[in-house]
């Protein structure tokens, strides 16, 4: 009977200890993740940088969810044109250049499918918030056919280190910019933040990552 007490009370005691170290030593395995700096102040002084995961922008997640940049435009739209427009939006990602909406059809290979279906594309990509549509000039009158469509980035005209410090250095708060975001129109800038924060030049901070 005393070595079973014995036993439970080597068990309990064991438990207290290592619900004790769970308290004193909080796991820290957690990965970090790279934010591109989000202010650049007016002084020499490095621009700071922040990350979409610190806790003001956590808190603003919890708060809801967040809406689709693309939602509103597509309102209307049948599910198999909402899907081929995110299709089209990444071609033309890609491309980085303007494509006309043959070369798009061409891409999705929508050759087959009605004028009907075509317009509704054509139409659903000028109101897309990541794409711009340039009508064509020589044109008095535009169709569902005419103009050429090119990606429109979060971050516009920021695809090198000069242009990410200028944008930096317009900014006047203190808002962050996400390596997400930038690598929209930019998607090998991490080189180029690297070598930027080893000349002191910019402040890159990263936080750690649940």
């Amino acid at each position: 009977m005393s070595s079973y007490l014995e036993r439970q009370a080597n068990a309990f005691k064991g438990t207290l200890s290592a619900a004790a170290t769970k308290i004193s030593n909080p796991s820290t395995n957690k990965a970090s993740s790279l934010a591109v700096p989000s202010l650049a102040p007016p002084s020499p002084s490095p621009s700071a940088a922040s990350d979409p995961n610190t806790p003001t922008s956590k808190r603003k997640r919890d708060a809801g969810p967040e809406v689709p940049y693309s939602q509103p435009q597509l309102t209307g739209y049948g599910a198999g044109v909402k899907t081929q427009m995110t299709y089209a939006v990444d071609y033309l990602k890609k491309k980085g250049d303007a494509k006309t909406i043959t070369d798009i059809i061409d891409h999705l290979s929508l050759r087959n499918f009605d004028d009907e279906h075509k317009r509704q594309l054509a139409e659903g990509l000028r109101g897309h918030p990541r794409v711009e549509w340039k009508p064509d000039a020589n044109l008095s009158e535009q169709t569902w056919k005419t103009g050429t469509y090119v990606h429109r980035p979060i971050i516009p005209g920021v695809k090198d280190s000069t242009s990410l410090l200028a944008h930096l250095q317009a900014k006047t708060d203190a808002s962050g910019v996400s390596v997400k975001d930038l690598k929209d129109g930019w998607p090998d800038c991490e080189d180029t933040i690297s070598a930027l924060e080893r000349q002191h030049r910019i402040l890159v901070v990263r936080t750690k990552k649940d």
